[in-house]
């Protein structure tokens, strides 16, 4: 087995012990008849993370909105989560802000989404 190999394991064990269920939502559009788009948010994947908070806020303001990564969701390396989905963790929603990719896992860094 490489090095690779036996880390990427290594990341599937650390999951089985210590990750917890998460749901994956990401926009589907539609189209009806006329031509239009309708977006609607779908529960597209179920997937294992380890969910833990972050030391500190990394606050952006955006037209109305206030972003900051709260958390990161350490998942295997090839899970399909992408930026701007969101992760439900308890019934509570989380933004993805950005994904770290490495050899072994992937890393969201997620935030609630806070009207100003």
């Amino acid at each position: 087995m490489s090095l690779i190999d036996q880390m990427r394991a290594d990341m599937t064990w650390f999951l089985s012990q210590w990750g917890e269920p998460l749901l994956r939502r990401r926009i589907a559009v539609s189209y009806g008849d006329d031509g239009q788009g309708t977006d609607t948010w779908s529960s597209s994947l179920s997937f294992t993370g380890d969910f833990q908070p972050l030391s500190g806020k990394e606050i952006e303001a955006e037209a109305g909105l206030e972003q900051h990564s709260e958390h990161k969701v350490q998942m295997v390396y090839d899970e399909d989560v992408d930026q701007n989905d969101r992760v439900e963790r308890g019934g509570e929603t989380h933004r993805v802000n950005r994904i770290s990719d490495y050899e072994e896992h992937r890393v969201a860094f997620v935030y609630r989404e806070v009207n100003q």
